[in-house]
Protein backbone atom coordinates (compact mmCIF):
# COMPACT_ATOMS: atom_id res chain seq x y z
CA UNK A 1 0.00 0.00 0.00
CA UNK A 2 1.45 3.12 -1.04
CA UNK A 3 2.05 6.42 1.35
CA UNK A 4 -0.55 8.31 -0.05
CA UNK A 5 -3.34 5.71 0.57
CA UNK A 6 -2.55 4.92 3.67
CA UNK A 7 -2.45 9.13 4.43
CA UNK A 8 -6.14 8.98 2.79
CA UNK A 9 -7.29 5.77 4.76
CA UNK A 10 -6.42 7.12 8.23
CA UNK A 11 -7.80 10.69 7.01
CA UNK A 12 -11.33 8.77 6.61
CA UNK A 13 -11.07 6.76 10.01
CA UNK A 14 -10.38 9.76 11.74
CA UNK A 15 -13.52 12.33 10.34
CA UNK A 16 -15.43 9.52 11.86
CA UNK A 17 -17.78 9.65 15.43
CA UNK A 18 -16.60 6.22 16.31
CA UNK A 19 -13.00 6.78 15.63
CA UNK A 20 -12.60 9.61 17.14
CA UNK A 21 -14.19 8.45 20.62
CA UNK A 22 -12.40 4.80 20.22
CA UNK A 23 -9.18 7.43 20.26
CA UNK A 24 -10.22 9.33 23.11
CA UNK A 25 -11.32 6.26 24.93
CA UNK A 26 -7.82 4.73 24.08
CA UNK A 27 -5.76 7.41 25.00
CA UNK A 28 -2.66 7.91 27.58
CA UNK A 29 -1.03 5.51 29.62
CA UNK A 30 -2.24 2.07 28.69
CA UNK A 31 -1.19 -0.48 31.42
CA UNK A 32 -2.29 -0.40 35.17
CA UNK A 33 -0.70 1.44 37.71
CA UNK A 34 -1.14 -0.43 40.31
CA UNK A 35 1.23 -3.04 38.32
CA UNK A 36 3.56 -0.61 36.29
CA UNK A 37 4.67 3.01 37.00
CA UNK A 38 6.29 4.79 33.94
CA UNK A 39 8.46 7.83 34.20
CA UNK A 40 8.22 8.98 30.58
CA UNK A 41 8.55 12.73 30.01
CA UNK A 42 8.43 15.48 27.44
CA UNK A 43 12.38 14.75 26.04
CA UNK A 44 11.85 10.72 26.63
CA UNK A 45 7.96 10.64 23.90
CA UNK A 46 9.03 8.67 21.31
CA UNK A 47 10.16 5.93 24.37
CA UNK A 48 6.50 6.39 25.38
CA UNK A 49 5.28 5.58 21.66
CA UNK A 50 7.20 2.81 21.49
CA UNK A 51 6.43 1.47 24.86
CA UNK A 52 2.67 2.17 24.25
CA UNK A 53 2.92 0.45 20.70
CA UNK A 54 3.91 -2.67 22.21
CA UNK A 55 2.01 -2.84 24.95
CA UNK A 56 -1.13 -1.89 23.44
CA UNK A 57 -0.78 -4.52 20.37
CA UNK A 58 0.23 -7.13 23.04
CA UNK A 59 -3.20 -6.36 24.81
CA UNK A 60 -4.97 -6.53 22.24
CA UNK A 61 -3.94 -9.95 21.35
CA UNK A 62 -4.00 -11.28 24.23
CA UNK A 63 -8.26 -9.98 24.40
CA UNK A 64 -8.56 -11.74 21.40
CA UNK A 65 -6.86 -14.81 22.33
CA UNK A 66 -8.99 -14.87 25.65
CA UNK A 67 -12.16 -14.10 23.94
CA UNK A 68 -11.46 -16.59 21.20
CA UNK A 69 -11.10 -19.52 23.88
CA UNK A 70 -14.43 -18.15 25.59
CA UNK A 71 -16.22 -18.36 22.33
CA UNK A 72 -14.20 -21.97 21.71
CA UNK A 73 -14.64 -23.47 25.40
CA UNK A 74 -18.05 -22.23 27.28
CA UNK A 75 -20.49 -24.70 27.52
CA UNK A 76 -23.32 -22.92 28.87
CA UNK A 77 -25.35 -23.65 25.58
CA UNK A 78 -24.58 -26.99 27.23
CA UNK A 79 -26.51 -27.09 30.61
CA UNK A 80 -29.88 -28.08 29.36
CA UNK A 81 -30.32 -31.70 27.44
CA UNK A 82 -29.68 -31.33 23.52
CA UNK A 83 -29.88 -33.38 20.47
CA UNK A 84 -26.77 -34.11 19.02
CA UNK A 85 -27.67 -32.59 15.72
CA UNK A 86 -27.91 -29.23 18.00
CA UNK A 87 -24.70 -30.29 19.61
CA UNK A 88 -22.80 -30.34 16.63
CA UNK A 89 -24.19 -27.02 15.20
CA UNK A 90 -23.51 -25.28 18.45
CA UNK A 91 -19.57 -26.22 18.13
CA UNK A 92 -19.18 -25.82 14.80
CA UNK A 93 -20.92 -22.23 15.30
CA UNK A 94 -18.56 -21.86 18.19
CA UNK A 95 -14.96 -23.07 16.05
CA UNK A 96 -16.30 -20.61 13.25
CA UNK A 97 -16.46 -17.48 16.05
CA UNK A 98 -12.74 -18.33 17.47
CA UNK A 99 -11.30 -18.70 14.49
CA UNK A 100 -12.74 -15.92 12.92
CA UNK A 101 -11.82 -13.54 16.15
CA UNK A 102 -8.20 -15.02 15.42
CA UNK A 103 -7.75 -14.31 11.88
CA UNK A 104 -9.72 -11.30 10.64
CA UNK A 105 -9.53 -9.12 14.75
CA UNK A 106 -5.55 -9.60 14.03
CA UNK A 107 -5.36 -7.90 10.54
CA UNK A 108 -1.29 -7.66 10.63
CA UNK A 109 -1.51 -5.21 7.34
CA UNK A 110 -3.52 -2.59 9.38
CA UNK A 111 -0.99 -3.37 12.21
CA UNK A 112 2.09 -2.23 10.27
CA UNK A 113 -0.04 0.62 8.69
CA UNK A 114 -0.62 1.98 12.22
CA UNK A 115 2.95 1.77 12.75
CA UNK A 116 3.94 3.32 10.12
CA UNK A 117 1.59 6.14 10.14
CA UNK A 118 1.77 6.99 14.62
CA UNK A 119 4.72 5.40 15.43
CA UNK A 120 7.39 6.15 12.52
CA UNK A 121 5.94 9.46 11.08
CA UNK A 122 6.07 10.62 14.68
CA UNK A 123 9.44 10.54 14.70
CA UNK A 124 9.66 13.00 11.75
CA UNK A 125 9.78 16.83 12.55
CA UNK A 126 6.78 18.59 11.94
CA UNK A 127 6.33 20.90 8.11
CA UNK A 128 6.95 23.78 9.76
CA UNK A 129 10.80 22.21 10.37
CA UNK A 130 13.03 21.15 7.86
CA UNK A 131 13.47 17.75 7.94
CA UNK A 132 16.90 16.32 7.41
CA UNK A 133 16.28 12.57 8.55
CA UNK A 134 16.47 9.82 6.00
CA UNK A 135 14.01 6.68 6.48
CA UNK A 136 16.77 4.67 6.85
CA UNK A 137 17.91 7.07 9.86
CA UNK A 138 13.99 6.55 11.07
CA UNK A 139 14.42 2.90 11.71
CA UNK A 140 17.63 2.93 13.32
CA UNK A 141 16.14 5.61 15.92
CA UNK A 142 12.90 3.40 16.45
CA UNK A 143 15.64 0.27 16.58
CA UNK A 144 17.65 1.85 19.68
CA UNK A 145 14.57 3.52 21.19
CA UNK A 146 12.55 -0.03 20.93
CA UNK A 147 16.33 -1.46 22.51
CA UNK A 148 16.20 1.17 25.39
CA UNK A 149 12.93 0.47 26.05
CA UNK A 150 12.72 -3.79 25.87
CA UNK A 151 16.21 -4.45 26.09
CA UNK A 152 16.18 -7.86 26.53
CA UNK A 153 14.12 -9.07 23.46
CA UNK A 154 16.07 -8.04 20.10
CA UNK A 155 19.09 -10.06 21.46
CA UNK A 156 17.32 -12.94 22.23
CA UNK A 157 14.97 -12.90 19.30
CA UNK A 158 18.48 -12.18 16.81
CA UNK A 159 20.31 -14.76 18.43
CA UNK A 160 17.72 -17.14 17.93
CA UNK A 161 17.65 -16.03 14.24
CA UNK A 162 20.95 -16.69 13.85
CA UNK A 163 20.73 -20.02 15.64
CA UNK A 164 17.86 -20.94 13.36
CA UNK A 165 19.89 -20.23 10.45
CA UNK A 166 23.39 -22.41 11.59
CA UNK A 167 21.11 -24.91 12.43
CA UNK A 168 20.41 -25.47 8.80
CA UNK A 169 23.66 -24.83 7.90
CA UNK A 170 26.50 -26.86 6.78
CA UNK A 171 24.69 -30.77 6.33
CA UNK A 172 26.28 -31.89 3.35
CA UNK A 173 28.68 -34.48 5.28
CA UNK A 174 25.67 -35.92 7.18
CA UNK A 175 23.58 -35.33 4.29
CA UNK A 176 25.88 -37.28 1.91
CA UNK A 177 26.33 -40.32 4.53
CA UNK A 178 22.40 -40.63 4.52
CA UNK A 179 22.99 -41.71 0.87
CA UNK A 180 21.90 -37.84 -0.54
CA UNK A 181 24.03 -37.18 -3.59
CA UNK A 182 23.28 -33.83 -5.65
CA UNK A 183 25.56 -32.42 -8.55
CA UNK A 184 25.38 -28.83 -6.32
CA UNK A 185 24.97 -25.72 -8.43
CA UNK A 186 25.47 -23.14 -5.79
CA UNK A 187 23.84 -19.71 -5.71
CA UNK A 188 25.19 -16.98 -3.47
CA UNK A 189 22.94 -15.13 -1.34
CA UNK A 190 22.76 -13.10 1.71
CA UNK A 191 20.82 -13.86 4.77
CA UNK A 192 18.98 -10.59 6.33
CA UNK A 193 21.28 -9.18 9.25
CA UNK A 194 23.87 -11.77 9.20
CA UNK A 195 27.22 -11.10 8.21
CA UNK A 196 28.98 -13.17 5.46
CA UNK A 197 28.21 -15.10 2.20
CA UNK A 198 25.77 -18.11 2.25
CA UNK A 199 25.47 -20.63 -0.78
CA UNK A 200 22.43 -22.22 -1.53
CA UNK A 201 21.95 -24.98 -3.72
CA UNK A 202 18.34 -24.89 -5.68
CA UNK A 203 18.46 -28.63 -6.78
CA UNK A 204 18.56 -30.07 -2.83
CA UNK A 205 17.86 -27.02 -1.30
CA UNK A 206 21.15 -27.29 0.72
CA UNK A 207 22.33 -24.06 2.49
CA UNK A 208 26.02 -23.13 3.11
CA UNK A 209 28.71 -20.95 4.47
CA UNK A 210 31.34 -18.85 3.20
CA UNK A 211 33.72 -20.76 5.37
CA UNK A 212 32.33 -24.22 4.14
CA UNK A 213 32.63 -23.10 1.13
CA UNK A 214 36.47 -22.50 0.97
CA UNK A 215 36.58 -26.05 2.52
CA UNK A 216 34.69 -27.90 -0.13
CA UNK A 217 36.65 -25.62 -2.87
Amino acid sequence: MSTSSIHLRFTFLKGRDSYIEFSKSACGISVSKEFCKTKFNKATSNQKYIFEFVNRIGAYITYIFIESLRALLDTSEFEEPSTEKKTKTVLKRRASISYNLIHKSIDIDTVFEHFYEHIIRSFRPSSIYPNTKTYAELINEASNIFKKVYPRIPDVLEKKWQNEVADHTNWLDARREAGVICDHEWNEIHIFKLPGKYYFCRKCSDLIDNTYRQQIS
